[in-house]
């Protein structure tokens, strides 16, 4: 029996980093060695969630879309349920998203 390898970027972890002011970076050796990072990234894009948004010589950057924020929120907000944690400021903050 194979072992699956624990995922080290979520989806909720790529959406949060590429929510933030300085963006998600992704080298260029994620896709040579096909990461998790590099297939969450790429899923990601592909479903709209979040862009590129420049690139330099150590890598691409991504963004959030305004989708990408909805899902993050939502992700946010199951997990701050599960764990028994106030929601008001994500609850909040999405419904001046989906507004």
């Amino acid at each position: 029996m194979k072992l699956m390898a624990r995922t080290k970027y979520t989806v909720e972890k790529v959406l949060y980093f590429a929510n933030q002011k300085s963006a998600l970076h992704v080298g260029p050796n994620e896709e040579k060695i096909d990461s998790d990072l590099h297939r969450t990234v790429q899923a990601l894009v592909e479903k709209g969630d979040i862009h590129l948004c420049g690139t330099d010589d150590s890598g691409e950057y991504f963004k959030t879309t305004k989708s990408g924020e909805i899902h993050l929120l939502k992700l946010q907000i199951a997990w701050r349920k599960a764990h028994q944690k106030d929601v008001a400021d994500h609850q909040a903050a999405l419904t001046l998203l989906t507004a």
